[in-house]
């Protein structure tokens, strides 16, 4: 019976020695601020450079081309995105020819990982022509600063017939900084 008697006394002070821990340790309580999410989706505003491939068909037959780009973007609201870039490309057909564009980009988010735009610049071609490009283009968010994209442009001399134009497909990766 001595024994019952202990055991009783030992949880009883052992509920009451848990209990004052316990509010004890509520009057102390100081909430911790919840640290803040990073925004959902892509980051498209800052600088950016990649590399790409394509082709293009010529009167004279289809060959590939190799390039990159360099820009920077700007966010105009939410889903609005404009551009400044500058891209060159040279022509894997052994003429040792090559193409530069000053171009202006604007395009809308889809969703905030993928952008679809469109392009216009004006630039020079290795013959000494100035030549002018409009195109459209679509491009994806693979990771936080990686965007791979397809674009179709049409490129045409200034002041050449129409019939002299060609449409240039390129397929690229981008890291955006």
């Amino acid at each position: 019976m001595k024994t019952l008697k202990s055991l009783a006394l030992a949880a009883a002070a052992t509920a009451a020695l848990t209990g004052a821990a316990s509010a004890t340790d509520l009057m102390n309580y100081t909430p911790t601020a919840t640290p803040a999410m990073a925004a959902d989706g892509f980051d498209w505003q800052g600088f950016y450079d990649g590399i790409y491939g394509g082709g293009f068909d010529l009167t004279g037959g289809a060959f590939g081309i190799v390039g990159g780009w360099i820009g920077y973007n700007f966010m105009l609201g939410d889903r609005w995105v404009a551009g400044v870039e500058a891209d060159g490309l040279y022509y894997l057909n052994g003429s040792g020819g090559w193409e530069v564009f000053a171009n202006a980009r604007l395009g809308y988010l889809v969703t905030d990982d993928v952008l679809l735009y469109k392009i216009a610049g004006i630039g020079r071609y290795s013959g000494g022509d100035i030549l002018y490009q409009l195109g459209v283009g679509a491009e994806f968010a693979v990771t936080d600063n990686v965007t791979v994209r397809a674009q179709v442009a049409g490129h045409q001399a200034i002041g050449a017939p129409f019939s002299t134009g060609y449409v240039v497909g390129t397929l690229g990766a981008a890291l955006h900084l």
